[in-house]
């Protein structure tokens, strides 16, 4: 039982991934993003993930995270490294590669939901071969 209780406690308040459109993210696509009513007041360590295919042409790219609450706006930068120069991905064909970092905090009351965007801020406009953009919030507070 101490372990249903234990195993409860570390459910994520969101875990969701959405697709890009058409396996090409413009800069002008915003992918939104919002939380059920927290459970409990408390902090909430938020973190994005891409998936990508073998095809995507970038080894890292910048994002744009913003919480938004009713009392609170915040924005945050994000440099995802996708391959690092001695570990390219030497995969070909239809494989999905997944990285997931850690963004920011969200301060929530009881009973407060929340929107997470996530948009990119490449130079270029259109970033072809990432399939999806995720977020996850987890409590920080027991």
């Amino acid at each position: 039982m101490v372990l249903a209780v234990a195993a409860c406690g570390r459910r994520p308040l969101i875990y969701e991934y959405q697709p890009v459109a058409t396996q090409e993210w413009n800069a002008t696509d915003t992918l939104r993003f919002h939380t059920p009513p927290a459970p409990r007041a408390g902090r909430y360590a938020v973190s994005v993930g891409l998936r990508a295919s073998d095809m995507v042409a970038w080894r890292d790219v910048w994002l744009v995270l913003e919480s938004r609450t009713r009392q609170n706006r915040h924005r945050d930068t994000l440099h995802i490294i996708l391959a690092s120069d001695r570990a390219r991905w030497h995969t070909r064909g239809n494989v999905l590669h997944e990285t997931e970092q850690s963004a920011a905090v969200l301060n929530l009351d009881s009973a407060q939901e929340a929107q997470l965007l996530v948009y990119h801020i490449m130079a270029h406009q259109a970033l072809k071969g990432l399939t999806e953009v995720g977020v996850k919030a987890m409590a920080l507070d027991h």
